[in-house]
């Protein structure tokens, strides 16, 4: 999870690190600021937006650990 840029982020590099690295078990799931504009607003509701609340970040985890597994996906679905 981080609070910064999807595209190009640390999640993009660790991703990529661990693309070379993960057994076929595993899988990487990044969490971050999707490249789209945002309206101004509060951080409170821009993070609300970005899916980065921590609400929205339970229930992203709580949706990708009960999902199918996705070969090698990375980013948000």
């Amino acid at each position: 999870v981080e609070e910064n840029a999807l595209e190009g982020g640390f999640g993009t590099a660790v991703a990529g690190y661990l693309g070379d690295h993960l057994r076929p078990d595993q899988r990487v799931y990044r969490l971050g600021i999707p490249d789209r504009f945002f309206e101004h607003g509060s951080r409170r509701q821009l993070l609300e937006e970005a899916g980065l609340s921590p609400r929205a970040i339970v229930q992203t985890v709580n949706r990708v650990l009960t999902g199918p597994v996705k070969e090698r996906s990375y980013g948000p679905r």
